[in-house]
């Protein structure tokens, strides 16, 4: 629904109705009245209430904010506004004796001069041409321009006797060059869509949805999904098969065209291949009961530690303490548990899962 402001003659209006209703013995209304000064004060004081609720209600939705604002909100889920980017490239300048054009030299297209370009360096050309590096003044695609554009000084006959051009043809050697790389910046109704479409993501859980997804495609086994990193509004997913080894090119397909919905609202995503990284385990079991062959308790033990393993994520560190907690109680004749190897925490990077390497389970009676 609109926000509908109340301005000072509407808000007088409703002081005289106000003053009618309550038989107010106020009634010298005339201009320059204490009644008329006192009503006008009030509905100033009061417009101005209605004009700072305006400028919130303006200001929060995306549609009606100023870009300032809308780049606020944004910011708070790590979306940031295309701020465009400058034409490039060279000129052709072609001169019956040297000429030096400095750095910061202004140009401007011929009968253009809306579109401005400038020097990035000082170039000193040589007859009878030569090229100078150019990008354009402001960011836009109108800035893009085509071989053979001629072009002219902002200062009339600053370098009297050249010619300029875009990149082009002189004495039939090719320069064919074009001023490219302009992009408009994201305007307010753009970056309004794309935040609407962001948030439309979000609410069906993006996160989920693509967990969801991946449990769906076949050959995926362990998945990691990073939320913001490698920065905000980033969604990396990590990727090993059943086998623990790097997901096939057409898994990978598949996934990125279901990950295209959420790259067309401007969340950024990679698919990295998690790696894995053996870890070897020994450890002594002290049993004491004699009865109870080894091989029953290194079965046990060897059991408890395969399910730690399994346990485990991509990323996930290996704790020492978690290890010996999972392997202890795994059965009543063991005593006590000595963890060998590994012989500390093993923090691995991001994407990678630590799987069992040579598990050794010896086992000492006491």
């Amino acid at each position: 629904m609109a926000l509908s402001i109340k301005e000072i003659p509407d808000i007088i209006r409703d002081i005289n109705q106000e003053l009618v209703l309550q038989n107010s013995p106020l009634s010298d209304d005339s201009k320059g009245s204490i009644l008329s000064i006192f009503k006008r004060a009030v509905a100033a004081s009061v417009a101005d209430g209605w004009l700072g609720i305006l400028n919130l209600y303006t200001a929060f939705f995306m549609s009606t904010a100023s870009d300032p604002d809308q780049d606020k909100r944004a910011a708070e889920i790590g979306m940031v506004r295309n701020q465009g980017s400058f034409a490039s490239g060279y000129m052709v300048v072609r001169t019956a004796s040297s000429v030096t054009i400095p750095q910061g030299t202004l140009m401007y297209q011929f009968g253009n001069q809306s579109i401005i370009f400038i020097t990035t360096q000082t170039t000193t050309v040589v007859a009878p041409w030569g090229y100078v590096p150019i990008q354009a003044y402001s960011v836009g695609f109108n800035s893009n321009l085509s071989a053979g554009t001629e072009l002219t000084t902002v200062t009339p006959n600053l370098f009297p006797n050249q010619q300029f051009n875009v990149g082009s043809s002189y004495n039939g050697s090719a320069f064919t060059g074009n001023l490219t790389g302009g992009i408009n910046r994201e305007s307010r109704d753009q970056f309004s869509s794309r935040y609407s479409l962001y948030i439309t993501n979000l609410q069906r859980g993006t996160l989920g949805a693509i967990s969801s997804k991946l449990t769906e495609v076949p050959g995926i086994g362990r998945f990691l999904i990073e939320s913001a990193k490698p920065a905000p509004g980033w969604i990396t997913v990590n990727l090993l098969d059943y086998n623990n080894n790097s997901i096939p090119s057409l898994v990978r397909t598949g996934i990125e065209d279901f990950m295209a919905e959420w790259a067309a609202a401007g969340m950024a995503y990679r698919l990295r291949t998690a790696y894995t990284q053996p870890a070897d385990v020994t450890i002594i079991a002290y049993c004491s009961d004699p009865n109870i062959a080894p091989a029953q308790i290194q079965a046990d033990v060897g059991n408890r530690v395969t399910t730690y393993f399994a346990n485990l994520d991509i990323g996930d560190n290996l704790y020492l303490s978690n290890l010996i907690a999972a392997v202890d109680g795994a059965n009543l004749a063991v005593t006590n548990i000595e963890l060998v190897s590994p012989a500390s925490n093993i923090t691995p990077a991001s994407n990678t899962l630590i799987v069992p390497g040579t598990v050794n389970i010896q086992v000492r009676y006491v």
